[in-house]
């Protein structure tokens, strides 16, 4: 951070940083090894806490929260990161996902953590995708016990967003659709929290999603009453994003894209090259040859 600022000759009105394990792959049957659907892989979740040196680090199994042991054990060390956050004077809004640890650490120790914590569009709808996700498998196994393989391989069918969808890809999520399907009841509900983040006022949004959770309630399938749940806990802070306009959006295409490079490159030989690549790759370089530097034979 601290390197950041010092060079740039102003201080920027928002900074907004994403924090995150990296995946350390693993080629082997080695024991505490899991799969990680993010990372497509099985691998181990390191995680380190940074100041001048490191004055912590953990190899953790890939089934682990993001912070989670390390914060029972380390309680301080992730306040260090969230009053980094922001802007001066803490006035900024904390964009999180709904990870337990991470909340409670900035509820803790930020002054009105309460109206600065705020979980965005990108988290909410993730949420949401895994819901579905998890309806589609609960249905598809007894489906492909009777040899019925109506929706075997549609898993990205009913988590992309329709209007990025190929023109076949569309007939495939209509002709889904008309088979009154539980995840296609699922699916209902996350296009329609798509649709809950034009609000401009707490009370319309507030009974917009309480609406939603009722019906997330009823809908007698698990993993819809626990999405439910879920943001009828974390209402307050999905009411933030939506007044505050605030979105981590913008560094979790970045965080992709950097994970894209780290797996084009099956891992790299050590920090310096893998920040290179980076640089590469994402730094909006200009890499056209200009007439004037080129070499020319006399």
């Amino acid at each position: 951070m601290t390197l950041f600022l010092e060079a740039n000759a102003e201080s920027p009105a928002e900074i907004i940083l994403d924090f995150d394990a990296t995946e350390n792959r693993i080629h082997g049957k080695q024991q505490g090894r899991f799969y990680h659907g993010d990372y497509d892989c099985y691998s181990y979740l390191p995680l380190a806490f940074l100041r001048a040196t490191t004055c912590s680090a953990r190899l953790r199994t890939a089934d682990r929260g993001g912070t989670l042991d390390e914060l029972e054990s380390r309680p301080h060390d992730p306040i260090q990161f969230n009053n980094a956050a922001p802007c001066p004077g803490n006035s900024g809004r904390y964009t999180k996902d709904m990870h337990r640890p991470h909340i409670t650490a900035t509820a803790l120790h930020v002054p009105a953590a309460e109206d600065k914590i705020a979980f965005d569009k990108f988290h909410v709808v993730t949420l949401f995708a895994d819901g579905v996700d998890r309806v589609r498998r609960a249905e598809n196994k007894p489906l492909l016990a009777d040899g019925d393989r109506t929706i075997a391989g549609s898993k990205y069918v009913w988590l992309m967003n329709p209007a990025n969808m190929k023109a076949s890809t569309k007939a495939r999520f209509a002709e889904l659709k008309g088979l009154a399907l539980k995840v296609g009841r699922a699916c209902a509900t996350k296009e329609v929290a798509q649709g809950l983040w034009h609000y401009t006022t707490r009370r319309g949004a507030a009974k917009a999603w309480l609406g939603l959770c009722d019906w997330l309630q009823r809908s007698r399938q698990e993993p819809r009453i626990k999405v439910g749940g879920t943001i009828r806990r974390n209402l307050l802070g999905i009411l933030n994003a939506i007044v505050h306009g605030v979105t981590n959006g913008a560094a979790e295409g970045i965080n992709s894209k950097v994970q894209e490079l780290k797996k084009r490159a099956h891992g790299y030989r050590n920090e310096s090259s893998f920040i290179a690549a980076i640089y590469f790759h994402l730094g909006g370089f200009d890499l056209y040859p200009r007439p004037s530097c080129a070499h020319t034979n006399r």
